[in-house]
């Protein structure tokens, strides 16, 4: 099948909740669809703060530049967390249902899976964005074996 038509515009920090919210549901399905056209690895890694090691799925563009990454849980019932990326850069990212746009390696809001505010307060911002940076430079820099797939 052709590649899905290319995706809405990138979100700017400046736009208004709505319009992020639409942009980046938008372009991660978009990324979702195209799946099939990337280059993708897996590999097994402790990642930070984690006990066990964890399955860590990564696609790629023809550049090489990360498109999305998505890390298991070891539990079952657990959704796996996803990040995405424009053009090597982290967009957006989902833990444990909670969406978070991001711009400049800055969160600028949460979401729920109702696409509703989310209780998270922008003073915890800081620790989720730490975490969430920690996470995808792990998975981006680790020397563990790839399993090309």
């Amino acid at each position: 099948p052709p590649p899905p038509p290319p995706p809405p515009p990138m979100f700017k920090a400046a736009s208004t909740r709505a319009e992020i919210i639409t942009s980046a549901i938008g372009r991660t399905t978009y990324i979702n669809s195209s799946l099939n056209f990337l280059n993708k690895t897996t590999q097994i890694i402790n990642l930070p703060g984690t006990k066990t090691p964890s399955p860590v799925t990564i696609w790629r563009n023809e550049n090489g530049q990360p498109v999305k990454i998505s890390v298991a849980s070891s539990e079952a019932e657990v959704a796996a967390n996803e990040y995405f990326f424009s053009n090597g850069k982290l967009f957006f990212a989902e833990e444990s249902k909670i969406k978070y746009p991001i711009a400049a390696d800055k969160i600028l809001f949460a979401i729920n899976e109702d696409q509703k505010n989310n209780e998270v307060q922008s003073a915890d911002f800081e620790a989720v964005t730490f975490r969430i940076l920690n996470t995808v430079n792990a998975a981006l820099t680790s020397t563990k074996v790839e399993v090309k797939e």
